[in-house]
């Protein structure tokens, strides 16, 4: 009989100076560890990362560490959405922390069987510190659908896939996976998500928390890669 309720997908590539911060945070958190589970993929790292998770996850038996050739984020975040066992998914970043009590806050909002759960975050540098910029999302429930446009109206949408707890039953029923080979991949997945959920909830907490640093994907673009992001974005607004 499946036990977890939530499983915690971590994608990690060339994170060896953040990685253990992220697992310390799901780690610490005041949560059943037969509630939910961990599973850790490397994606090729070149430096420390995969020893440093081996490390840290050693006699944690809900933490499960992966390790393939490189494919990029959307890859690796497929590669461990097929080894999941949750009723529900969370995607965090290697470089992200989850924030205090977060799962068990969760668990109170995912008891009425919803399909999507939505969130705030907090941004933090590369310290750890927080730098007391939020998102919250408009409290709200309804179908995806519903929510979805609501919040385009109220210029309120945010896609990041880690702002949103989904069942694990509709991203495979609806073959909701995430395109490879694209940049802004959560810019079509989410509202492709939402759009299939029969039940969404939204609340104002913030359970994430966003690292800015530098040496990011989103910091270090030259000119072929913003190109390429630009050419992806048209491909996802087609």
């Amino acid at each position: 009989m499946q036990s977890e309720l939530i499983s915690i997908i971590i994608p990690c590539y060339g994170v060896e100076n953040y990685i253990e911060d992220c697992l310390q945070s799901i780690d610490s958190q005041n949560f059943p560890r037969n509630m939910f589970e961990v599973i850790i993929i490397d994606d090729g790292s070149t430096d420390n990362t995969y020893d440093v998770i081996c490390g840290f996850i050693a006699g944690k038996s809900n933490f499960k560490v992966y390790r393939k050739e490189n494919g990029g984020l959307s890859s690796t975040r497929n590669y461990g959405l097929a080894r999941a066992s949750g009723k529900y998914v969370w995607f965090v970043d290697s470089d992200d922390e989850i924030n205090e009590n977060s799962l068990t806050k969760i668990l109170t909002h995912l008891e009425n069987d919803v399909d999507v759960i939505h969130f705030g975050l907090e941004k933090i540098s590369d310290k750890g510190s927080k730098l007391h910029e939020q998102y919250l999302p408009l409290v709200n429930s309804g179908s995806g659908k519903d929510v979805f446009f609501k919040q385009l109206h109220e210029k309120t949408t945010m896609t990041m896939s880690q702002l949103f707890i989904a069942k694990r039953k509709l991203l495979l029923d609806k073959e909701l996976f995430f395109v490879e080979g694209i940049a802004h991949e959560d810019m079509l997945h989410t509202p492709k998500l939402l759009l299939a959920a029969r039940l969404v909830i939204t609340v104002s907490e913030v359970f994430y928390r966003y690292r800015i640093r530098e040496g990011s994907i989103m910091t270090s673009l030259g000119p072929e890669q913003l190109l390429k992001k630009s050419n992806d974005l048209m491909f996802i607004y087609n």
